[in-house]
């Protein structure tokens, strides 16, 4: 009898792994409204890994694909895929419209699958290679035209200048202008429409970013799947508190502001009322500015935004310990900073010409893709040159937008855009100077380089301001920049051992995990896909309000208790006292008898 049982086991367990994998071969959707490119990398990097096992991934986003970025030859099924879905979709987007995608027909580029290219060499504890049992899928960048020119036209400041002038840009009215603006351009754009209201289209997974969420989860209700986020901004936690989870004020900085975990009375009560007026204002915003727009886009039966939110199957956090703070998460959190991180390749020819001119090595310079340095005064741009010519012989290499080399030191090179991950590998690097963005703290650390910040606006003080606590960074700010300031500070972080030594420290932990952010990435992406969401993982916290998830109501009923025991007691005592001293008078007026002394006793008894 065992015998058969046993043989049953066996029979239907390996009946079960003759089922297909509902994980292999999905349609995939990626969205975000962030008006950086800087949001747009974590996608990519995950939709590209994603392709490799098979899948096929459509990335909506405000920022149309490189030319560099497309394969001179996609395979055939994937180009007649791409090729059937362009035409279903872009039939009769206008000739004018043909830039936005950065090739001469008008439609999105088709990133097709590439061979796999292990990405734990940097990694102490490579993961085991993915499956290749299948075929590679694809990757579709979609640009709507509408949805770009308004990122472009939104995102022309001149934010040196702004800072400088003592403007920040993080500024409340802004932030909810750019919210609606985005939301608006991007679900009115008419290739967004064709998309949505496409019947044959679908997909097993909706991917979103967490920093702008809100008018995206109709994707998910619209093709009745579960839906995720990349938490690109990885100190903007709204979405983390949205889903149940715990993030405590006291020792979480508000994304925008230059404070560390290690805040004093007076900023943990600003950073307080930041953190729960923001929340406050997002679940107001979202009900009365965007549910509007959303039920016009998908349909009027689409739920409440807030009520989707909390609905989140997991997220990817852009963070870890070694780079951000240690962190409380639900088990629906897995941290995947240094994502798109990988090992330095060779600079091309003229850089590495350059750079070897130099023998005492080279510092780099980028203010990243949000701040546009061709718009800085050219009253900054005579101190950065300044204070470049002072390095000599060391090396400079400079991105900026502006290659004009009047007025430039020999000792330094601009150029439009750099290799910057072959350039923070580079053995002969010294210093990198920099906004301090996200993902560019994030690959500083991953190569182990010292980097001297200016903040301009959003995270970049809060980054700021955990490098240079974590001791690996000079902080400067532009308002007060000087040429003796910028130089001085170089020359800290290129001769004063303890940067490089804080950095290298960090970068070994941030390098010591059991597999790639990439690899987990994946693995918790299929992982939703496999089992359609994952409400497991949720906590019914979600469905509390700030005041239920944070134990508030609790506090104040047994405040309230003790003051009600302190009244009945005030009130006892007020009562009760006024009788107890009339008693007391009572006492003292009534006569008592006198006990005779000694000496009358005496009188008494001669008598």
């Amino acid at each position: 009898m065992r015998t058969i049982l046993n043989l049953l086991l066996t029979l239907s367990m390996a009946s079960l792994t003759l089922l297909p994998d509902p994980s292999q071969g999905a349609r995939v959707l990626m969205v975000t409204l962030g008006g950086t490119k800087s949001h747009k990398i974590p996608f990519l990097e995950l939709g590209r890994a994603l392709t490799r096992r098979g899948h096929s991934v459509t990335m909506m986003s405000a920022f149309p694909p490189d030319e560099a970025q497309i394969p001179a030859q996609p395979s055939a099924s994937t180009a007649g895929e791409a090729r059937e879905r362009r035409h279903r979709l872009y039939s009769s987007v206008p000739a004018h419209d043909s830039d936005v995608y950065g090739n001469a027909t008008g439609l999105p580029a088709v990133i097709a699958a590439v061979p796999w290219v292990p990405k734990s060499e940097g990694f102490l504890k490579p993961p085991p290679p993915p499956s290749t049992d299948h075929a590679a899928g694809s990757l579709v960048e979609i640009a709507p035209p509408g949805f770009v020119q308004f990122v472009r036209e939104f995102t022309d400041w001149d934010l040196l200048g702004r800072r400088i002038n003592g403007w920040h840009m993080a500024q409340l009215p802004e932030a909810l202008q750019y919210a609606y603006e985005s939301c608006r351009s991007f679900l009115g754009d008419p290739v967004t429409r064709r998309f949505i209201r496409d019947p044959n289209q679908s997909f097993d997974l909706v991917i979103a970013d967490g920093a702008f969420p809100d008018c995206i989860v109709g994707f998910a209700h619209r093709y009745r799947v579960p839906f995720m986020y990349i938490n690109t901004v990885g100190f903007h936690v709204t979405m983390l508190a949205r889903s149940g989870g715990p993030v405590p004020y006291a020792v979480t900085p508000f994304f925008s502001q230059p404070y560390t975990e290690e805040m004093t009375f007076p900023q943990r009560v600003v950073n307080t009322f930041l953190h729960f007026s923001i929340n406050t204002m997002q679940v107001a915003f979202a009900d009365m500015a965007l549910q509007g727009i959303v039920r016009e886009a998908y349909g009027s039966d689409v739920p409440n935004i807030v009520e989707q939110l909390k609905n989140v199957s997991f997220i990817l956090q852009n963070g870890h310990a070694s780079v951000s703070y240690a962190r409380p998460y639900l088990p629906l959190v897995a941290e995947v900073a240094c994502i798109h991180c990988k090992p330095a390749k060779p600079l091309p020819k003229d850089l590495e010409d350059f750079i070897s001119q130099g023998p005492e090595g080279f510092v780099y310079f980028s203010m990243g893709s949000s701040v546009k340095a061709a718009n800085m005064s050219p009253s900054l741009k005579a101190l950065f040159v300044e204070a470049f010519a002072r390095l000599a012989p060391i090396r400079v290499l400079w991105k900026w937008e502006d290659v004009s080399t009047d007025g430039l030191p020999a000792n330094v090179k601009v150029s439009r855009w750099l290799p910057q991950q072959d350039i923070l590998g580079h053995p002969k690097i010294r210093a990198f100077v920099t906004h301090g963005g996200l993902l560019s703290m994030f690959e500083t650390v991953y190569h182990g380089v010292p980097v001297v910040t200016m903040p301009v606006f959003c995270d970049h003080d809060s980054n700021a301001a955990k490098a240079e606590m974590d001791g690996y960074a000079i902080k400067l700010e532009l308002r007060e920049l000087t040429t003796d300031k910028l130089f001085g500070a170089i020359q800290r972080i290129m001769f004063e051992p303890e940067f490089r030594d804080n950095v290298l420290h960090r970068s070994l932990i941030l390098r010591d995990q059991p597999e790639t952010p990439l690899d987990r990435a994946v693995y918790w992406t299929e992982y939703i896909i496999r089992h359609g969401g994952a409400s497991h993982l949720q906590s019914p916290v979600r469905n509390f309000s700030i005041m239920q998830a944070y134990g508030v109501d609790v506090m104040a009923f047994f405040l309230l208790i003790s003051m009600v025991f302190l009244a009945a007691l005030s009130a006892a005592v007020w009562f009760t006292l006024p009788i107890l001293i009339a008693k007391l008078r009572i006492s003292k007026r009534v006569p008592t008898t006198a006990v005779p002394s000694v000496r009358q006793l005496a009188k008494r008894k001669v008598h």
